[in-house]
């Protein structure tokens, strides 16, 4: 059985992010110590560098990607920081890299034919470990908001509010704001894991 030319494009762009980022972020780590006028430089150089390793080994990348548990984590926590770090500790689209593994998970799944049982055992944990890491990112998520004296103003202008933002609202927010993004990762890993299990079932 073999993937679909969309489930291959889709696999290769996740390498192509995670490597160009990576490379990106190296160079620019490498160099903002020492002078910051060159940080647009070495970004792009790093990003072109990025591409270029992605190229050379983009078939090793993709069977990594599909068969490898810790290739998948690495990539898994890559895509957390970036979109952590791009939309600056607000933490509603890290749920997107878990959806991600979780639709690896039932690819792999259907590739080797396992069993339904073995599958739906997979992916609980997934489904677990992917609900670990988001907790972890919504916890930092929460120290970075609490600790942030103008938190409630930024919500309060965001949110086009006439009242002020207590503390207590911020609380309640990173409470049920959390939960609600942890239940909605739990809910689309089931479903499209499933749906990408079952697609040539």
């Amino acid at each position: 059985m073999s993937m679909r030319k969309s489930e291959r494009i889709l696999l290769h762009i996740t390498n192509l992010t995670v490597v160009a980022f990576s490379a990106f972020a190296i160079c620019f780590l490498a160099v903002y110590p020492v002078n910051s006028s060159f940080l647009p430089l070495t970004g792009m150089i790093g990003l072109v560098v990025g591409c270029i390793v992605w190229r050379i080994y983009c078939d090793r990348l993709l069977h990594l990607l599909l068969n490898h548990t810790g290739f998948q984590l690495t990539v898994h926590v890559i895509l957390m920081i970036g979109l952590f770090g791009f939309f600056m500790g607000v933490p509603i689209f890290n749920i997107l890299p878990g959806i991600l593994m979780a639709y690896v998970c039932g690819l792999n799944s259907r590739l080797n034919q396992v069993s339904t049982a073995q599958f739906h055992h997979k992916l609980k944990i997934v489904q677990w470990s992917n609900l670990m890491i988001l907790l972890l990112f919504l916890a930092l998520s929460a120290v970075i908001a609490l600790r942030d004296p103008y938190t409630g103003a930024n919500l309060k202008g965001m949110l086009g509010l006439s009242h002020e933002v207590s503390r207590g609202n911020i609380y309640w927010l990173i409470f049920l704001g959390g939960a609600g993004l942890m239940g909605l990762e739990w809910l689309f890993e089931s479903k499209i894991s499933r749906w990408v299990y079952r697609r040539h079932l």
